[in-house]
């Protein structure tokens, strides 16, 4: 049950350091790194240009490369200012000096923690906050499947806000994405109230380093109103996002007469 969900998230608006730091490509918090997840660099001359990777992803971007402990990284977007990339498989725990090297001959160097897990979970507005970046899988009672989108563009706001979940008599699972928790045991989702294991939670098979979770939602949600939605991978918690089920689902309607 897996789903494609376009890349264009990965891009987060301007994010200025004194200089090059590392952060989660989905919660922006800078921790530990696992293998095979997605991360993004901020700093100065990491490029000479701008350019987006295609498929598969390249070692080498407009002449800028990037190194996990000596391993090549796979390249999805590079600038003179961004690098977003994929922490190679293989890297040992612990340690490991970063290397982003341009055309120019510019290298820019750190060290981050390798570890199995790292949690998170991509949000709609690219920020690591708000609404859940995702799918609904609505299925009825005929077997008729029909995606919805998690999240609604609010113009006043200028943001992603979380669109109503109306249970109603169908079946309903959450296909939300995230990164890090592919090598995880155990893995849990606490939506609200209701703690939840999830039917799948690993690669989604599309784009390297993005995670996907599946959840079939209890009936007892239907009308949760807003819940935050926090997933543990082998213990580690991931960054809070959100969603909303319809309140008025399930509720009677009170007609007063005159």
């Amino acid at each position: 049950m897996q789903n494609r969900l376009p890349i264009l998230f990965l891009f987060a608006g301007s994010i200025s350091f004194a200089q090059m730091q590392l952060v989660n490509g989905a919660s922006y918090f800078n921790t530990s790194f696992a293998p095979q997840s997605i991360a993004v660099a901020y700093g100065s001359k990491l490029a000479t240009s701008s350019q987006q990777g295609g498929d598969p992803l390249p070692l080498v971007l407009a002449g800028s490369k990037v190194t996990v402990a000596g391993i090549a990284a796979p390249l999805y977007y590079v600038s003179a200012t961004q690098v977003n990339f994929v922490i190679p498989a293989g890297v040992p725990n612990g340690d490991a000096p970063v290397v982003i090297s341009s055309a120019d001959g510019t290298t820019t160097k750190t060290t981050i923690v390798i570890a199995d897990v790292s949690p998170a979970l991509f949000s709609a507005n690219a920020d690591g906050k708000g609404v859940a970046a995702g799918n609904l899988l609505r299925v009825t009672s005929k077997g008729e499947r029909k995606y919805e989108a998690l999240a609604k563009y609010d113009g006043a706001q200028k943001l992603y806000v979380p669109a109503d979940i109306d249970m109603g008599s169908d079946q309903l699972y959450l296909l939300v994405y995230g990164t890090g928790l592919r090598n995880a045991k155990s893995v849990q989702v606490k939506i609200g109230n209701t703690t939840i294991t999830p039917d799948y939670s690993g690669a989604q098979g599309s784009y390297a380093g993005l995670d996907q979770i599946n959840i079939a939602v209890p009936r007892s949600l239907g009308s949760a109103g807003n819940v935050d939605v926090i997933l543990t991978a082998d213990g580690k918690t991931a960054n809070t996002v959100k969603l909303r089920f319809n309140p008025s689902v399930g509720v009677p309607i009170l007609i007063v007469g005159e």
